[in-house]
């Protein structure tokens, strides 16, 4: 994808407008522009190459399934659409490219408590910017879901420095999209040496390593932490 920038645009301005991390932008125009910086005003026209979105990272629907193109081919494309901006629609897009968020299915009590990732920015943390989001997932409650917000979000309660939520700091109550809360559920099993252990292991993609797949999470009894 070719974007033609306007007079005195900058790479954080474009993108900001296609959701693309401004060094990310840079590293990706180095080649045809050597002294690109992020904060370089360009010249009206001047051609900026746009990397593929990681669609695994766009909270989305499936709405049509494509027909597989070429004579014995089997694997189906698929036309998304984007959740949290409707009118944005991408065509034949690959299953192995598309992130599945069955917990958008898990309903949740008032003060139950549960398992999310921890923003990293102040107000609406977006789930699709990995960089909103910290690495590993934090134990909180569930205060209430918050009304009319599309796509589905709720106010959690996470626990403090002390890693306890029986805590009144109200900077720790925040507003997170449905797709980062997991159930905090346990399964009791034996360990190699036969003695019973509380563990569970949760296998999802982290945000901070997209590119290694999912990784495998485990409930630790000793820190009550994933």
């Amino acid at each position: 994808n070719i974007y033609h920038a306007k007079s005195d645009e900058t790479c954080c301005k474009i993108g900001k407008m296609f959701g693309v991390e401004p060094h990310i932008l840079v590293d990706s125009n180095r080649l045809k522009h050597p002294s690109l910086m992020a904060s370089s005003k360009l010249e009206k026209d001047t051609q900026i190459e746009l990397p593929i979105p990681d669609y695994r990272w766009i909270l989305t629907k499936q709405i049509a399934k494509d027909k597989p193109e070429g004579k014995g081919k089997k694997k189906h494309n698929y036309t998304v659409q984007d959740i949290e901006a409707p009118h944005h629609k991408y065509e034949k897009i690959a299953s192995h490219q598309i992130q599945d968020y069955p917990q958008l299915l898990n309903t949740y009590e008032n003060m139950e408590v549960v398992c999310a990732l921890y923003p990293s920015v102040e107000g609406d943390a977006d789930g699709s910017n990995s960089a909103h989001w910290s690495t590993s997932f934090s134990s909180a409650i569930y205060l209430h879901a918050i009304v009319g917000s599309n796509p589905p979000r709720a106010m959690l309660k996470f626990e403090n420095d002390m890693y306890t939520l029986e805590h009144k700091d109200p900077m720790l109550n925040r507003s997170v999209p449905h797709c980062v809360i997991i159930k905090r559920e346990r399964a009791s099993r034996r360990d190699e040496g036969g003695a019973a252990s509380d563990k569970t292991e949760l296998q999802m993609i982290d945000p901070g390593y997209p590119d290694m797949g999912k990784r495998t999470f485990m409930w630790n009894s000793m820190t009550d932490k994933w």
